[in-house]
C-alpha cells in the first residue's frame, strides 16, 4: 500500500528504498528490533542506518507488545526513527486499527538563553484509525485520512524535488475510500 502510494508521486526505490523485515540492533545494543516492513530514505541516509518509517502489525492481544516496539523504535534507534505505524487486527470485532506513532514534538523553555525551544518528546499515537467489517463488503473508516508527512520520512530537507502542487505535510496520505478498499480486500477472508 505505502509503496504503491509513493508511485503516485514518481517516488520510487531510488528516493525511499523498501528494507522490508530488517533487524537492527538498537543504540545501547542489548535490544534487537526487526520490523514487518521498513523504509529508508536514500537520500539522507546510506543502506546500514536505521529505517525512518517502520511498520509492525499484530493481533489485538499483542497490542501493549505493539505499543513497547513503537516506543523502543522511536526512542532507542538514536532518534532515526522517525515514524511507526501499529497496524492490530481484532479478529473478533473485525476491525483493523491503524495507529501512527512519532516523538511528539513538545515546547520547552531554556533558561540559560530564555528562548523556547522545540526538542523531541516521548513516543506517542499521534493518529488513530478504525476500520471496522459492518457487514460483507461494507467497513466503516474512522479517523482518516492516515497522513504520513514526507518531510519526517526524509529528515526534514532530503526531500527529492516534486511537482510543485504537492504539500510536503500531506501528500502520502491514505483516504477513507483507499482505507476502506483495503479492508474490504482483507476480511474478505472472513
Amino acid at each position: 500500500m505505502i509503496q504503491h502510494r509513493l508511485g503516485v508521486f514518481n517516488l520510487s526505490e531510488k528516493e525511499l528504498r523498501p528494507q522490508g523485515t530488517t533487524r537492527k540492533e538498537m543504540v545501547h545494543g542489548s535490544v534487537y528490533k526487526t520490523a514487518n516492513e521498513s523504509w529508508i530514505p536514500t537520500t539522507t541516509r546510506n543502506r546500514d542506518d536505521y529505517p525512518s518509517l517502520v511498520v509492525e502489525i499484530g493481533v489485538l492481544e499483542s497490542y501493549e507488545r505493539l505499543k513497547t516496539d513503537a516506543r523502543i523504535w522511536l526512542d532507542a534507534s538514536d532518534k532515526r526513527t522517525r515514524i511507526v505505524l501499529l497496524v492490530v487486527l481484532d479478529l473478533e470485532k473485525l476491525e483493523i486499527r491503524i495507529e501512527r506513532w512519532e516523538r511528539a514534538m513538545v515546547q520547552r523553555r531554556i533558561v540559560t538563553r530564555s528562548v523556547t525551544a522545540r526538542m523531541g518528546g516521548p513516543a506517542r499515537c499521534i493518529q488513530r484509525i478504525i476500520l471496522t467489517r459492518v457487514g460483507p463488503g461494507n467497513v466503516t473508516v474512522t479517523g482518516a485520512p492516515l497522513v504520513l508527512p514526507l518531510a519526517t520520512i526524509f529528515d526534514g530537507d532530503g526531500i527529492p524535488p516534486l511537482s510543485s502542487d504537492v504539500d510536503v505535510d500531506n501528500e502520502l496520505s491514505f483516504s477513507a475510500q483507499m482505507l476502506e478498499q483495503m479492508a474490504i480486500r482483507y476480511f474478505a477472508a472472513f
